[in-house]
């Protein structure tokens, strides 16, 4: 999980909505997000990507397998807030490639073991 000492979250603020999504890695409000951009701080590169359906998309599977991914923990994804309301949900795309890789290296095994 990412640590954010100078910006603490109020869990309860966020609590109906985050019950409705899969595990996030990471909780930010919109003036947290809008921070992290303004001072261009590395981490919105690490934890930017699509959302799960572009996710889906991507991976060429089910939203639905996305989110069963995310609870997993093999995929991240960071959620933004405005109060309770969910503004954007993001997939990683750092986590999408590795995802990737993990899907390739299976198949290879996969065939490796056939032969």
């Amino acid at each position: 999980m990412y640590h954010l000492p100078s910006m603490a979250l109020a869990a309860a603020s966020v609590a109906s909505t985050s019950e409705m999504l899969p595990t996030v890695k990471l909780k930010l409000t919109q003036n947290q997000w809008d921070e992290l951009v303004e001072k261009g701080d590395p981490l919105v590169d690490k934890i930017t990507g699509p959302s799960p359906g572009g996710a889906a998309t991507e991976l060429g599977v089910s939203r639905q397998r996305v989110h069963e991914l995310i609870r997993q923990g093999r995929l991240d994804a960071t959620a933004v807030y405005k109060g309770r309301k969910l503004l954007f949900y993001m997939v990683s795309q750092e986590s999408i490639e590795r995802q990737k890789k993990a899907r390739r290296q299976w198949f290879l095994d996969g065939l490796k073991a056939t032969l």
